[in-house]
């Protein structure tokens, strides 16, 4: 146990240091660009950017999730599988490309600037999708530091890069060289690692493994899609109904709440293989649903701190990060940061559901979230702009994870989600308590600093985390067993 604890703490804190920087470059460059833009031009950029977006999942097509779960279990199949997903990521580029034109013209994108734009996104998407697939090898194995490596790499290129497009004053196309540019490069260096230090991309495959890896895959892809689209579909209504002023309040405020849910991925990627071992022993799924039970634990009360802090600051945020030009967005932003709570515990039963081979249910769930969003997000973005699309939006993320938790307490066993909810809820709620009274940004932020602790503390009154999670950290932490019998913690 103290063995893989340590495994487990030193790959969630590579993947953590990997995702920070990820999450603070993304913002920084969102902060960056719509100081350098107008309003218009933010939104016009936010609008072409999502296009790309979009599209990644589809490329992608799912095999990157379905590599690590392959992998892992056999390392010996590396090379075949990894070949095999760059065949099937190659195959779907090209009707990607036609969606793309469909696009352009539904959007009405008919100067050249705009096309020239969309058309680098499409090629930041595929450069994005095709380093996906091959970074799965590094999860699969375990070498986290490689793959926080290569999103470090890249997310530091880019934030680089935009900052000389803007000093020179290069113009707004060049910030769509700057992102695939960065991402050719975080490509060429993913690949050289994976060749030299892991496996062989195949020269040959077989007709059964594409098969199979497509069969695998295309329930994957397929929610991804649906998952990613129903986000940036509020984008269109937005810009159809109001315009692109509306839009660039919409996008600035999830531009701060989406770079967030890399967050729970620091965790959840460390510990897929563990979860896809376990879920092919019948008789580990017991020692499955437990992991199940204690992360849930650990990332219902993560978010809810994020959640109850975020709309605390989010006037704050606002202005920090884009100016009062973008005042308009606090109202979205403060609805938007709750959607937290929901996407992290999905991503969870994401990983889970997949673990086990039950990932086509995530088709039903994404898609039930996808025409939820959508007839909400007509209704409510007609009539309230921004606002009512951040509503929509949170309203379809709750209905998702309900769906996913029905078949996770299905197929690997109910948690007691309701008292767990109850109980980080009346911890948060003394989190809000404390924050609110906080007048000014500098009173503010020491009262966030307590407070944090004060929840810190609930929880544990509170037993959230029990004497299990207790030992499970410090096992993380220090690599060793302290305080606990022997068969308990092996059990756990």
């Amino acid at each position: 146990m103290s063995k893989k604890a340590a495994r487990i703490g030193k790959n969630t804190l590579l993947v953590s240091v990997g995702n920070v920087i990820e999450l603070f470059s993304a913002i920084v460059t969102v902060a960056i660009i719509a100081r350098y833009l107008s309003v218009d031009e933010f939104g016009m950029f936010s609008l072409i950017r999502s296009v790309g977006l979009i599209l990644t999942p589809i490329i992608s097509f799912g095999v990157a999730r379905i590599l690590v779960r392959e992998i892992s279990i056999d390392k010996t199949k590396a090379g075949e599988f990894v070949t095999a997903g760059l065949i099937v990521n190659s195959l779907i580029v090209v009707p990607v490309v036609g969606v793309t034109v469909v696009i352009a013209a539904a959007l009405n994108l008919t100067s050249m600037l705009n096309v020239l734009a969309l058309c680098l996104a499409l090629l930041a998407a595929i450069l994005q999708a095709f380093a996906r697939t091959m970074r799965a090898v590094f999860i699969a194995h375990e070498r986290m530091g490689y793959n926080a490596a290569a999103i470090t790499l890249a997310r530091l290129l880019n934030v680089f890069l935009v900052l000389i497009a803007i000093f020179f004053n290069y113009g707004y196309l060049s910030l769509f060289v700057c992102i695939a540019v960065s991402e050719l490069v975080s490509l060429l260096g993913v690949s050289v690692i994976v060749i030299f230090h892991f496996t062989v991309p195949l020269q040959r495959i077989t007709v059964d493994r594409l098969r199979y890896l497509f069969n695998e895959s295309y329930a994957i892809a397929i929610s991804d899609f649906i998952n990613r689209g129903h986000v940036y579909a509020n984008v269109f209504f937005i810009k159809a109904f109001h315009g692109v002023t509306q839009v660039a309040l919409f996008q600035a405020a999830q531009r701060i709440v989406a770079p967030t849910f890399l967050m729970p991925r620091s965790l959840l990627i460390a510990l897929f293989p563990m979860f896809s071992r376990l879920a092919a022993n019948d008789d580990e799924l017991q020692r499955l649903h437990q992991a199940y039970r204690m992360t849930m634990n650990f990332v219902v009360a993560v978010s809810m701190a994020i959640c109850v802090s975020g709309m605390s600051s989010a006037p704050y945020l606002i202005q920090l990060l884009f100016g009062e030009k973008f005042s308009g967005a606090t109202g979205s932003l403060e609805i938007l940061i709750w959607t937290i709570l929901p996407v992290f515990a999905n991503f969870l039963l994401n990983f889970l559901l997949t673990s086990v081979k039950k990932q086509r249910v995530l088709v039903v769930s994404n898609g039930i979230c996808f025409l939820l969003n959508i007839v909400l997000g007509i209704i409510l973005s007609l009539r309230y702009g921004h606002v009512g699309a951040s509503w929509a939006m949170l309203i379809a993320f709750c209905g998702r994870f309900l769906v996913n938790f029905y078949y996770t307490s299905k197929y690997i066993g109910y948690v007691p989600i309701n008292n767990l909810l109850l109980k980080t809820s009346l911890a948060g709620g003394v989190l809000w308590l404390m924050q609110s009274l906080a007048t000014g940004p500098i009173l503010f932020a020491v009262a966030l600093i307590i407070s944090l602790l004060v929840y810190i503390g609930m929880l544990f009154q509170l037993k959230v985390f029990g004497k299990v999670e207790i030992q499970l950290i410090r096992g993380i932490l220090k690599g060793k067993r302290r305080g606990a019998p022997r068969r308990r913690i092996k059990r756990d």
